[in-house]
């Protein structure tokens, strides 16, 4: 059998397929092309190309404008399946008789060793969509992102990026389109900000921008494209501002005892409805009493509050046995919590923004802390901080969330321009006080300064530091 037959399909026909009409008069030169029309009442008809096998002219009806459509294909048969597949390669006059003969001579070799031409065009077709390049880059993203940080690329995907950009084809997506996207997310109001006076320019364009321009790296790394449309495109604040805010000694005594007024559970009124802002005090802090030791504990410890919070009590082994806790706060001589990192333990079980484990030797506040928070849970929860429901830690966004509801409570008390993060800084501005070294506090923030030969874990450094870190903010809140 030949491999481009144009007699195959007189021998099978496709089910569903469009009826097609062929002259018996095969084109032989050129001026056939230009004077084939399709008969009256068809709507459209093959001519067959006389010495080139599976070559066919296919002519549309002509419309009423006048326009008659003219398009050449080939159609061979799939040597894996036998199938008969039809592959379109342009339209006449563009691509003249002599150029459809040679383009059907150099596909006949092909096909016959195995190849489907016209499966490749699909193929192509699909993958020149910006989203197609955005799925394969996901896969990569698996691999080597945090958990944390693919959350936060798939919701800059899913809210800017890809309704902007999605459908296009990745080859035509231009310097432009990537600045009507940028100013477009530059221009939407902070979501986190409720009052009229909404700011509209944040870093958050920033962010999509870089997202955007990683996308288009990976890509032309991996020979999927060519060219990066990002290339100099400027960032809406070029001198994006670094935060510095941390509360001094007087606003840390302040804060402290504001969320130790935090209630065990949340309020509601008399009538059964949640305590809302008509019947809270304006100094009274809007989160539970959980919520409020895990950014205490953050501010004592200096990790990220959501290291703080996804802490496990209880682990399950393979078979849901319970076995003893990698996270071991009754050692007398070095109580540690170990905060996993995803490069060890898995990017589900991670938590650590670089991904490798932080161990943080807990003070004599820490520890006090932590035994409160296990009072809260209770004696069954796997988790130090749980949700409502007990079937996992809280969300890792409610702390953020609950702080900035409290605002107008901090503000009454003094604290303004405030952020949950600003703990963080707050522990790592004040460590140099009681004599901890800057390496020291690097270690204990796990900043990135990983070491492939070093692998001393410097819990002795760390659990002096903190250990003089926790009294002097038991000296800064009056429990010394």
């Amino acid at each position: 059998m030949t491999d481009i037959d144009g007699t195959g399909d007189r021998r099978r026909t496709q089910k569903k397929a469009p009826k097609v009409y062929s002259r018996d008069e095969p084109i032989t030169e050129d001026r056939q092309c230009l004077s084939a029309t399709c008969p009256k009442g068809r709507v459209q008809v093959d001519f067959p190309v006389k010495g080139q096998p599976g070559l066919t002219l296919r002519v549309h009806a002509t419309t009423d404008a006048g326009h008659t459509e003219k398009t050449w294909s080939i159609r061979y048969r799939r040597t894996s399946d036998g199938k008969q597949r039809r592959l379109t390669i342009g339209r006449y006059p563009d691509i003249s008789l002599k150029s459809a003969r040679a383009e059907a001579e150099r596909l006949r070799p092909l096909v016959r060793e195995g190849d489907d031409p016209a499966g490749q065009k699909s193929e192509r077709r699909v993958s020149d969509a910006f989203l197609a390049i955005v799925e394969r880059w996901r896969v990569w993203a698996d691999r080597n992102k945090s958990k944390n940080a693919r959350a936060d690329d798939e919701s800059m995907l899913r809210v800017h990026i890809l309704p902007s950009l999605g459908a296009m084809k990745a080859r035509e997506i231009k310097k432009a389109d990537i600045i009507n996207l940028r100013d477009a997310v530059a221009a939407k109001p902070d979501a986190r900000i409720k009052t009229a006076e909404a700011r509209t320019t944040t870093h958050r364009s920033n962010r999509v921008l870089e997202l955007v321009r990683s996308i288009f790296i990976w890509a032309i790394g991996e020979a999927l494209l060519e060219h990066d449309p990002t290339h100099l495109v400027k960032m809406v604040l070029a001198n994006e501002p670094v935060r510095e805010r941390y509360l001094s000694h007087e606003e840390i005594a302040i804060f402290w005892h504001a969320l130790d007024k935090a209630p065990d559970e949340r309020r509601r009124t008399r009538t059964g409805m949640p305590r809302g802002a008509a019947v809270r005090g304006k100094d009274e802090v809007t989160m539970t009493r959980s919520i409020a030791i895990a950014s205490q504990l953050a501010l004592v410890t200096g990790q990220r509050i959501w290291e703080i919070t996804g802490i496990v009590l209880i682990e399950e082994d393979a078979k849901g046995r319970p076995r003893s806790p990698e996270f071991n706060f009754d050692n007398p001589n070095m109580p540690v919590v170990v905060i996993p990192g995803w490069r060890k333990h898995g990017r589900e079980k991670g938590r650590t923004k670089n991904g490798h484990d932080s161990r943080v030797p807990l003070s004599r506040l820490a520890l006090r802390l932590i035994n409160e928070a296990r009072e809260l849970a209770g004696p069954n929860s796997k988790w130090l901080f749980p949700n409502d429901a007990g079937a996992g830690p809280i969300n890792r966004q409610s702390p953020t969330k609950a702080m900035e509801r409290s605002s107008p409570a901090l503000e009454e008390l003094g604290i303004t321009d405030f952020q949950i993060h600003d703990l963080r800084r707050t522990a790592a501005t004040h460590m140099p006080d009681v004599g901890v070294s800057q390496d020291t506090i690097d270690k204990i923030l796990n900043h990135a300064k990983k070491d492939h030969y070093n692998h001393n874990k410097y819990d002795k450094e760390k659990k002096e530091a903190l250990d003089a870190w926790g009294a002097q903010l038991e000296r800064i809140i009056g429990m010394a």
